[in-house]
């Protein structure tokens, strides 16, 4: 199944247990394949950027950043190619990847 999460679903997702993450969890383990836009990527940065975020990722040393580029590699793919500053999203590393396993073992 091809999967193009909201930004709401992927927020919770990342941030708290429930059915969001259930949908990430199915990506990661190859159940779904999970695609996205530049666009949700860009939205996706904005609202884990908000205040109201910031202690949560405080607490488990993550930067937004870092979380939007585990999500972008847990996708099969980027439906428009986008760069995150000089980064692009190809250039992904494992730190991006253990910065998300971090939250997620934050939040359980």
């Amino acid at each position: 199944m091809r999967v193009v999460a909201d930004t709401n679903i992927v927020v919770s997702g990342l941030m708290w247990r429930g059915n969001p993450r259930r949908i990430l969890d199915a990506a990661r383990a190859g159940d779904i394949q999970l695609f996205t836009t530049g666009t949700l990527l860009a939205e996706l940065e904005d609202v884990l950027s908000r205040r109201k975020f910031a202690d949560r990722l405080a607490s488990a040393a993550v930067r937004p950043r870092d979380l939007v580029l585990g999500y972008a590699a847990l996708g099969s793919g980027v439906i428009v190619c986008w760069c995150l500053g000089f980064r692009s999203i190809f250039e992904f590393d494992l730190t991006a990847q253990r910065a998300a396993s971090k939250l997620t073992q934050a939040v359980r």
